[in-house]
């Protein structure tokens, strides 16, 4: 069964005025997004990120993502955020031995979806994909990770 947790948004409550915070848990998972806000000074900039582009430049920018299953932080590199912007919610979908994390952001002609795969402590994927046409533009990125022998 799965079961789909949505975020509570939070934007300037228990934050800093320059910071914003989402967060959304379900079941033993809760994450925890940071945004700040930024100004870019020339049009090259703001078209690296998704949710913001051409003649719609981001507002803010995703500076962290905070994951957790029960008390243990899940690591989430810096390269699976780096280039979000603009998010206007989160959730979480519990699945057989992890969740998925869904993370929505942009406007019209920029919005975007996030999803990162989690199994157990462990963050598998995140597959970002456009808005308006999901199936022609989209990437997708795989994260291993294992003990050494010894």
């Amino acid at each position: 069964m799965i079961l789909a947790w949505l975020a509570t948004i939070a934007f300037g409550q228990g934050a800093s005025q320059t910071h914003g915070y989402l967060k959304a848990s379900g079941g033993s998972y809760s994450v925890e997004v940071v945004t700040k806000p930024v100004t870019f000074r020339s049009g090259t900039e703001q078209s690296t990120f998704w949710g913001g582009g051409g003649r719609t430049p981001p507002e803010e920018i995703v500076t962290g993502i905070v994951l957790k299953s029960k008390n243990t932080v899940i690591r989430v590199p810096r390269s699976a955020y780096a280039d979000l912007s603009n998010v206007n919610r989160i959730w979480i979908v519990k699945t057989k031995g992890g969740c998925v994390v869904h993370l929505e952001g942009g406007d019209a002609s920029v919005a975007y979806r996030a999803i990162f795969t989690v199994r157990g402590t462990d963050l598998i994927d995140r597959k970002v994909a456009d808005g308006e046409f999901p199936e022609y533009n989209w990437e997708r990125t795989v994260y291993y990770s294992k003990e050494p022998p010894g």
